[in-house]
């Protein structure tokens, strides 16, 4: 008979889950629906990739999250485009999360696009990047792209 199922990182929504522990609770052998036994007497759900973490009542919270972004397109001409995107995203972490956890990020583009005949085009683009961990450490990127595309 099963004794554990584990349903972490499943989605399911508050109504399913409280059908599940209800079911769970009148199967005498079926005893954990995380995957932990009676015996373990730490929970360590860090690293899993939940979208809640304990608060400090011991509750399981959702972990606020905040991001936005802003594009422009320019046409120059009937041959040449400039866009330019910035966006950032940033998550309130709770005590509970690993120090390395993703906590801050800004992106942001430029680009020029040409097309000196139909179907084709050149293009350059410039990309920064920034991420930081719950501990204000980051790890900044630049990047530059050339391409030429071809429309079949």
């Amino acid at each position: 008979a099963i004794s554990s199922v584990n349903l972490l990182k499943n989605q399911i929504p508050v109504e399913q889950a409280e059908e599940l522990v209800k079911i769970m609770q009148s199967k005498e052998k079926l005893v954990t629906l995380c995957g932990l036994s009676k015996e373990e007497t730490e929970l360590d759900f860090s690293g899993q990739g939940l979208d809640a973490a304990p608060d400090n009542k011991d509750d399981m919270s959702p972990i606020p999250v905040m991001g936005g972004f802003v594009a422009y397109k320019h046409a120059w001409s009937k041959t040449a485009t400039s866009s330019a995107v910035f966006s950032f995203t940033s998550i309130d972490n709770s005590d509970y999360t690993e120090d390395s956890m993703y906590d801050f990020s800004t992106y942001g583009a430029v680009n020029y696009m040409w097309s000196p005949v139909d179907r084709l085009d050149y293009g350059v683009e410039l990309i920064y990047g920034k991420n930081q961990n719950k501990l204000g450490d980051n790890g900044v990127g630049y990047r530059a792209q050339f391409m030429a595309i071809y429309h079949l």
